[in-house]
C-alpha cells in the first residue's frame, strides 16, 4: 500500500472511530474517569533487526508505576512492516495513534509526542551524521522531483518538467518558489488522492534563498512535502526535505496558503434576512476555498430562507438557511430534539443513538446535528421523526 493510500485510510479510520463507537469501543469505564497519563516519545530515526516493526523500535514510554504495569504488552505493539523489497519505512504518526486505540487504549490515557513521521532501516540502513545530515537508501516514500515551472502563479502537474542538474553545479537558474508552490501542489493532490490542478498553493514568504541557490549537488535533487493526515486548508506551515540522491541536505519549513477546489452554492443578488430564497437567488459554482465549505445544491436552498443578510458573491453554508416561517408548523425535528443518527454503505446501517439537533427541519430538509458522545458536529438530512441521516464519505 502506498504511502497516500495509507495516510487516507488512516484519516477515515480516525473520523470514524468517535462517530461509530461513541467512546466505548475502547473499554471506557462506567465512570468515564480518566486514567493516569503514559507519556510516548517517539525518535524521528529508528533501525530495526527484522522486518517488524514494534512500538519499543520508535517510541520512549514513561509514566507512573500503575501505568508502568502495561508497558510490556505496548513495547510489543505491532505497527508496521517493512516491505520485502525495501530497507526503508516512513512511519507516520496518526497510524501510532490509531494502533494505540485499538489496542485498547483511550486518548485521554496517553500522550504521543515527538515528529509526525518516523524513518525506520532494516539493520540500520539509516544514520544520523551531524556534518552530512541524514544519510539513507534510497526512502520509500515517493518523493517529488524538483521542477522548473513555467512564469505563472501555480504551475500545473502537465505544464512541469524534471530540473537536468550537471552533477558538481549548482541549479540557481531553475529553482524558484514557483518550483516550490508547484511541488506542494503535487502532493497535496498525490497524497489525498485529488485530480490534478484540485490544489492552489501560494508561499506566504519567500523559501528559496541565496544559501539554497548556492548549494552543490552530485546528482539529481528532489523537494519531499510532508503532508499532514487531514488535508491543510488556508494558512499553514509544511516541512519540505530537499535530498541529494540518497542525503537530505537540508530540512525547511514552507509558510503556504493553501486552498481546494469544491463546489459550493454562491449568492446571485443580495438576499435579505428572512426573505425566501428562488432558484435564480443562487447558482453552483466551483471555488478555491481556504476552509471545508458545505457542498449544497440549489434544491437544498431553495424554499429556504436567509438567516441573515446575503450579498452577492458570498458563499452559503447551511447555517445561513432555515425554515420559512410559514413552513415551520409541524417539523419532525426540532432544535434541542434528542435524535439519532443513520447512515449506510454497502448495505450495512450504522446508528449513533445519542445525538442533539442543533436546527429545526422538515423531512428532507438538511440540519446539524451533534452526536453527544463525540461532541462532533455534522450535517445531516430528516428523514423521520427524530432521525438524521448523514452521507459517509
Amino acid at each position: 500500500m502506498n504511502n497516500s493510500k495509507l495516510t487516507n485510510l488512516i484519516t477515515l479510520m480516525l473520523a470514524a472511530i468517535p462517530v461509530l463507537s461513541g467512546g466505548h469501543m475502547f473499554g471506557q469505564t462506567a465512570s468515564g474517569s480518566a486514567q493516569p497519563t503514559i507519556v510516548i516519545r517517539l525518535r524521528p530515526v529508528a533501525a530495526v533487526s527484522d522486518r517488524s516493526i514494534r512500538l519499543l523500535h520508535v517510541a520512549e514510554l514513561t509514566g507512573s508505576a500503575r501505568d508502568q504495569e502495561q508497558f510490556p504488552r505496548l513495547h510489543e505493539l505491532d505497527l508496521l512492516a517493512i516491505p520485502a523489497d525495501s530497507r526503508l519505512a516512513l512511519l507516520d504518526k496518526s497510524l501510532i495513534d490509531v494502533r494505540l486505540q485499538l489496542h485498547g487504549l483511550r486518548p485521554e490515557q496517553y500522550r504521543l509526542l515527538g515528529p509526525d513521521q518516523i524513518i525506520v532501516s532494516l539493520n540500520g540502513a539509516v544514520s544520523l551524521n551531524a556534518a552530512a545530515g541524514l544519510t539513507a537508501e534510497p526512502p520509500q516514500v515517493t518523493p517529488i522531483a524538483l521542477v522548473a515551472a513555467g512564469r505563472t502563479q501555480m504551475a500545473s502537474a502537465e505544464a512541469v518538467k524534471a530540473v537536468q542538474v550537471i552533477p558538481g553545479n549548482d541549479f540557481s537558474a531553475e529553482l524558484n518558489d514557483l518550483v516550490v508552490e508547484a511541488s506542494v501542489q503535487t502532493a497535496l493532490e498525490q497524497q489525498f488522492g485529488l485530480p490534478s490542478g484540485d490544489v492552489r498553493s501560494q508561499l506566504l514568504r519567500p523559501f528559496v534563498d541565496d544559501r539554497l541557490l548556492q548549494t552543490k549537488f552530485t546528482s539529481r535533487p528532489r523537494l519531499e512535502v510532508v503532508c499532514p493526515a487531514k488535508f491543510p486548508y488556508g494558512r499553514i506551515n509544511l516541512v519540505v526535505r530537499i535530498w541529494d540522491g540518497n542525503q537530505m541536505m537540508n530540512a525547511r519549513t514552507a509558510s503556504v496558503d493553501v486552498r481546494r477546489r469544491q463546489y459550493v452554492l454562491v449568492c446571485n443578488r443580495t438576499i435579505v434576512q428572512t426573505t425566501v430564497i428562488t432558484a435564480d437567488d443562487v447558482s453552483e459554482e466551483q471555488r478555491f476555498v481556504d476552509s471545508l465549505q458545505d457542498e449544497l445544491r440549489v434544491d437544498d436552498a431553495e424554499g429556504q430562507s436567509a438567516r441573515r443578510t446575503i450579498r452577492p458573491g458570498e458563499i452559503l453554508s447551511i447555517r445561513d438557511l432555515q425554515t420559512p416561517v410559514t413552513a415551520q408548523a409541524g417539523p419532525l425535528v426540532r432544535a434541542r430534539d434528542s435524535v439519532r443518527i443513520v447512515a449506510f454503505r454497502k448495505g450495512m446501517k450504522f446508528v449513533v443513538p445519542a445525538a442533539e439537533a442543533l436546527q429545526s427541519g422538515r423531512e428532507g430538509q438538511m440540519i446539524r446535528v451533534r452526536n453527544i458522545q463525540s461532541n462532533r458536529i455534522v450535517t445531516g438530512r430528516v428523514v423521520g421523526q427524530g432521525e438524521v441521516e448523514v452521507a459517509l464519505q
